[in-house]
């Protein structure tokens, strides 16, 4: 596998991984170190190979990727390194490297798996980087679109994480059907069920309404909305606390923004949470949120990994007006949909939740009917499936 990041964490990769393991077969992950941390190491039974490279430095020669070659011949060196004719598989985690896959698949003969976590083509265009004054004119040289469509057929798989996606690849990019497939971000039941809470964690939090999020905090996530609703919040729910953990980027700080808005004693930030961890702070919350932007495609055809987890851990929700998520939570009456760009709907929505027990304990039980049904055990099934037929 190649992963143009740190590991550990990332829990698709760390999934899929096992899961392949669990299958029988053996997984190395090529990534990065920013930190100058171990070069080579096992873990879960994985063999990560790491080399080192400055975060700031990664990100400047990353944007760049399709204008000059230097990142990708970074990256071609460290891959063959590593390779060898003893590999089967080159698993290649999102987009980029995946034309030093094809090279690497006619040199060694290897079969070639695309993992799309995302619709790449359509998020990086939207991403902040590429919408600053350097961004757009480097946006302009760099066709992702085009790069696409050029190497995404030569796969001799490709994962997607939900339907339309895969619908949408098989559209643009005229693939055979049987070549692709979907496994969605869902989370393993051993690690999200309700009988492994921390009690610590739901004890300190026990007199409190607790809205609870955790990811990229940004204003594209909507954070900035759910902020700006909890003065009014606290008028009707004395007892509110918005609780979040994830990275602080430079382009928007949650923290700053709650005490410009007079609302710090309303939230708790946690930085990082282990993963080990969320189960607790899910089950010490009273409501969970994902309310980002819906003005990208992307965003649209998939559902995140927290919907998921919002279900395992049997917890009402609220999300926007995303198109597939919005279907999922109301098709199965596992929470509310508003106007992720109206805080009154946020408050009316929170409010009910608050008032009305009942409609916490009817979204538990139709969380019971269906979790069985989205847990990584059985969702990643097809492509282990198809690892064997290959």
């Amino acid at each position: 596998m190649l992963l143009d990041s740190e590991f550990p964490p990332d829990i698709r990769v760390e999934n899929e991984a096992v899961s392949l393991i669990e299958a029988g077969f053996e997984v190395h992950i090529l990534c990065l170190s920013h930190s100058g941390g171990l070069y080579y190491e096992e873990y879960k039974s994985i063999f990560i190979h790491r080399f080192n490279i400055n975060r700031k430095l990664k990100n400047k020669l990353f944007g760049l990727y399709l204008v000059l070659p230097i990142y990708h011949n970074i990256w071609l060196k460290q891959v063959e390194k590593v390779l060898s004719d003893d590999f089967d598989f080159l698993h290649i985690h999102d987009l980029p490297f995946s034309d030093i896959g094809l090279k690497m698949k006619k040199k060694f003969g290897l079969k070639l798996v695309f993992d799309q976590h995302e619709y790449y083509s359509d998020w990086i265009n939207k991403n902040k980087f590429m919408n600053t004054f350097s961004g757009k004119i480097v946006r302009r040289l760099s066709n992702w679109e085009k790069f696409e469509r050029e190497v995404l057929p030569n796969g001799d798989l490709i994962l997607t994480v939900a339907e339309p996606l895969k619908k949408a690849y098989l559209k643009k990019l005229s693939l055979i059907e049987t070549d692709i497939i979907c496994v969605p971000n869902t989370p393993d039941a051993n690690t999200f069920n309700t009988e492994t809470s921390n009690p610590d964690i739901t004890e300190r939090y026990k007199d409190d309404f607790v809205i609870f999020y955790a990811g990229g905090l940004d204003s594209l996530r909507g954070i900035n909305v759910i902020i700006d609703s909890l003065k009014k919040l606290k008028a009707q729910i004395p007892n509110v606390k918005f609780v979040f953990a994830g990275n602080i980027g430079k382009s928007y700080n949650p923290v700053k923004h709650a005490e410009k808005a007079g609302v710090k004693e309303c939230i708790e930030y946690l930085e990082y949470v282990d993963y080990n961890l969320l189960p607790s702070y899910y089950d010490a919350s009273d409501v969970c949120i994902f309310i980002p932007m819906s003005n990208r495609e992307e965003i649209n055809k998939t559902i995140a990994t927290k919907i998921y987890q919002f279900v395992q851990m049997e917890k009402p929700c609220i999300v926007g007006r995303a198109k597939l998520m919005k279907e999922f939570v109301m098709s199965y009456n596992i929470g509310l949909s508003i106007d992720e760009r109206e805080p009154n709907e946020l408050i009316e929505a929170i409010v009910k939740i608050n008032k009305h027990p009942e409609i916490s304990e009817r979204i538990a039980s139709n969380c019971k009917k269906i979790k069985a049904d989205f847990v990584w055990e059985k969702t990643v099934i097809p492509m282990i499936n198809k690892y064997k037929e290959l």
